[in-house]
């Protein structure tokens, strides 16, 4: 390691890049916890080459990525965010700010130029997938779809379930 007369902590680099007092390039093991505290503003920055992810690897012992925060650079245009859950990838964010939970490819429900997606997937056809609606802690209604319903309803008792457009309700149920 190096200490510049800055006072910058240089570990496998011999120059400081920026005005990061601790730099670390390569590999680098820490036993204990890292802490970043500051009066103001703080932030921790993982760069990563235009075509590569940067990552926070979370696991345990036996396994050290069973849970991953991923930001992909594509330098094709396609960058991504990922959350890996149990080994398995369960949410992702495009570029285009599509949200996918059980797909890799929200973006392949295409609403048009300006329309977000919201992409919900599951691995099989016949338990399908369920969006919940809730206030306070209370199941108020859900959309569900399997490969045979799709199913819209009102579930707590006395709350009609309503069709509007344009802000105004059409039907009423």
């Amino acid at each position: 390691f190096l200490v510049t007369t800055g006072g910058n902590v240089l570990i496998g680099q011999t120059s400081a890049v920026g005005s990061s007092i601790f730099q670390v390039t390569g590999n680098s093991t820490f036993a204990g916890d890292v802490t970043i505290s500051k009066t103001g503003d703080a932030s921790l920055n993982i760069t990563s080459g235009t075509s590569n992810s940067a990552k926070i690897n979370l696991g345990d012992s036996s396994n050290n990525d069973a849970g991953i925060i991923e930001y992909k650079n594509d330098s094709g245009g396609s960058d991504h965010m990922a959350f890996t859950v149990a080994t398995s990838e369960r949410m992702r964010i495009t570029s285009a700010g599509n949200v996918g939970i059980g797909t890799t490819s929200p973006d392949s429900y295409n609403l048009g130029s300006t329309g977000k997606t919201l992409a919900i997937n599951s691995t099989s056809a016949s338990v399908g997938s369920l969006l919940n609606m809730e206030t306070a802690g209370a199941k108020r209604g859900y959309l569900f779809a399997n490969s045979s319903n799709v199913v819209l309803s009102a579930v707590a008792t006395g709350i009609p379930l309503k069709f509007n457009t344009e802000d105004t309700t059409r039907l009423t149920i």
